[in-house]
């Protein structure tokens, strides 16, 4: 299974209702080739994929998730020292009423080429991350309402007041 992965470069998953997680927390996986994932109605979904198997997303662009009811986190919750997106540009969380955060462990989150970041009814998400999530500068949309500053700090003003009025 492993070299097959390794060449995928767009994955797209929709309505795998007994899905509970992209990859399991306990299988190495890399998807060195990955430059667009989208994940869609999947209502079983509690997370996408492990800390380490993030580590394999060198080239990933864009990652939309959307419409998938069980959902806590995109990332397990794993410590490591830091998690780098390296490539990541866009993402985008739609309709995910149990996320709480992007991840929840202590780690450093890197997005270095992180362009716009669009959140459009997760009303249950109180923070990115537990720890430091490292941006450049982004462009931050939550519910239609578009946003500049720190990832965190716009997340828990916003999300956790109810209030657009960053």
């Amino acid at each position: 299974m492993e070299p097959f992965v390794g060449k995928l470069e767009t994955i797209f998953v929709k309505e795998c209702d007994c899905l509970t997680n992209l990859i399991p927390s306990d299988i190495q996986v890399s998807f060195s080739n990955l430059t667009e994932l989208k994940v869609e109605d999947c209502c079983r979904l509690e997370y996408l994929f492990s800390s380490s198997t993030t580590k394999t997303l060198h080239v990933l662009k864009k990652m939309c998730v959307s419409n998938c009811e069980s959902i806590q986190n995109m990332v397990a919750n794993k410590d490591e020292n830091s998690i780098t997106f390296r490539q990541l540009q866009f993402l985008s969380l739609k309709l995910l009423p149990k996320l709480e955060s992007f991840y929840s462990g202590s780690s450093i989150l890197n997005f270095p080429s992180l362009k716009e970041v669009s959140i459009t009814e997760c009303h249950n998400m109180k923070v990115f991350c537990s720890g430091e999530a490292i941006t450049e500068e982004l462009t931050v949309t939550i519910d239609g309402v578009c946003m500049e500053g720190d990832l965190n700090d716009v997340i828990k003003q916003c999300l956790t007041t109810g209030s657009h009025d960053v």
